[in-house]
């Protein structure tokens, strides 16, 4: 792999990639070519998706490393062999959606029993307006002084 890995590197030099970018993608590169026990620019579509079901399914790796490792690979192909038929057939990631942690009942009246209401000032509507009011005419003095 070092013609291609000189390759890459240059590529990646070209569009000013950080150090440790270029170290990550180099070790996905070799990561899957160590898979496959083939050249990275021999594989084919369905094996580039195998490597990365591989490292979701049994490597367990976290969703941005999977998307790292992805982006290695898409920049490999585009870029380094100009092998645009294999970056159109790796899928886009989506980051999965976390749902909110949403309290129980219970957990709602511990936190607000434990927190000191102390007394507190409520503005009115028209005390809001009013507030909203003297901002502007003091940003707009405030901008007057800035023009003179």
């Amino acid at each position: 792999m070092g013609v291609l890995r000189h390759r890459m590197v240059r590529e990646m030099s070209l569009r000013e990639f950080s150090a440790s970018t270029q170290k990550v993608y180099l070790v996905t590169l070799t990561d899957l070519a160590k898979y496959h026990h083939r050249s990275p620019d021999m594989l084919g579509p369905t094996q580039v998706q195998n490597f990365l079901l591989y490292l979701t399914q049994e490597r367990h790796l976290a969703w941005s490393s999977v998307s790292v490792a992805a982006s290695a690979i898409r920049v490999f192909y585009t870029h380094a062999v100009k092998r645009l038929d294999l970056a159109m057939a790796m899928p886009p990631r989506r980051k999965p959606r976390r749902l909110p942690h949403i309290l129980s009942v219970e957990e709602v009246e511990r936190v607000l029993s434990s927190h000191t209401w102390g007394p507190r000032k409520v503005m009115t509507p028209a005390q809001r307006a009013e507030a909203r009011k003297q901002a502007r005419e003091c940003a707009a003095a405030f901008e007057g002084r800035r023009k003179n």
